[in-house]
């Protein structure tokens, strides 16, 4: 067994459930392969395990204050950047940048700007199948509006997803300039190579512009077969957006990191790492799933 399995294989066994809360309900339809669309995620369907499969939200979460409203993004490159440095408890505008954990469980407000990191999640301990994760404690007023249909990824899917499933072109991910804006491009397990060629593939060292898509080639090419954006949304320290937005991305997972930090996906224009440990504090992008019935 190699040492990425080892380690996949000992963070798998760390949680012993991951939440399998169904989005069956409200339907978009079923794809080619008769796996049903929950409303509110991308046609596509990605192995995060050996044996478990999940569906993408069709965009990064969104929160407004002022209505206590969850939303995903309208399109997958969407970012709000600035508008972060709005973030308070009566904002009407969204933000999408929230410090770990932050669901609005137990106090943990998705508006939570503290900088001392012993404020979020709960404790030592991982958020998977909790009320701390965003997608198990709250309605996606545009992902079926109902509580528990969405979770956060386990930090260990997220390695599995990059670097551990086989997909029938050999391709899991690619660096990319998506209408303009910076990110990694995932495609689903049955993606066909001949479908839109892809340059630098499954290499995390590549830059962005390896890959420039327009608009129509994303919407009318791409997200139709099943691809998968994650832009790079930049990252927040209490009430100050970091001034680097559109150069880097990351990604909570469900995995805590002693009493200060939790892990997730960071990327940037020469680096990906899909087992990244960074300060609870921080607000960084939070991109739901839901299992692939």
């Amino acid at each position: 067994m190699s040492k990425f399995m080892k380690v996949v294989a000992a963070l798998m066994l760390s949680v012993v459930v991951v939440c399998a809360a169904g989005c069956k309900k409200e339907p978009n339809g079923n794809n080619d392969d008769g796996v049903i669309i929950p409303e509110g995620a991308v046609d596509g369907v990605y192995s995060v395990s050996a044996t478990k499969k999940v569906c993408f939200s069709r965009g990064n979460l969104q929160y407004q204050a002022s209505t206590n409203t969850w939303r995903f993004a309208e399109k997958q490159y969407c970012l709000l950047g600035e508008n972060n440095n709005n973030i308070f408890s009566t904002y009407s505008g969204w933000i999408d940048l929230f410090g770990w954990g932050t669901s609005g469980f137990n106090n943990k407000y998705p508006y939570l700007t503290s900088t001392s990191c012993v404020d979020y999640g709960n404790g030592e301990n991982d958020i998977a199948c909790t009320k701390y994760d965003w997608g198990v404690y709250n309605r996606i007023s545009n992902g079926g509006n109902q509580i528990g249909l969405w979770r956060t990824m386990t930090i260990a899917e997220w390695m599995f997803l990059f670097n551990g499933r086989n997909t029938s072109s050999g391709i899991s991910f690619a660096k990319a300039q998506v209408n303009g804006v910076n990110g990694v491009i995932l495609v689903p397990d049955d993606w066909n190579d001949t479908t839109f060629y892809l340059n630098n593939t499954n290499d995390g060292e590549a830059g962005f512009t390896s890959n420039v898509v327009s608009e129509m080639e994303w919407q009318n090419v791409l997200e139709v077969a099943g691809a998968v954006f994650l832009p790079s949304a930049g990252g927040r320290t209490g009430a100050v957006v970091h001034d680097d937005v559109g150069s880097y991305g990351c990604y909570w997972s469900t995995k805590y990191y002693g009493k200060y930090g939790a892990y997730g996906l960071w990327f940037d224009d020469w680096y990906l790492d899909t087992f990244s440990s960074t300060g609870r504090c921080n607000g960084f992008s939070v991109r739901l799933v839901c299992p692939a019935n």
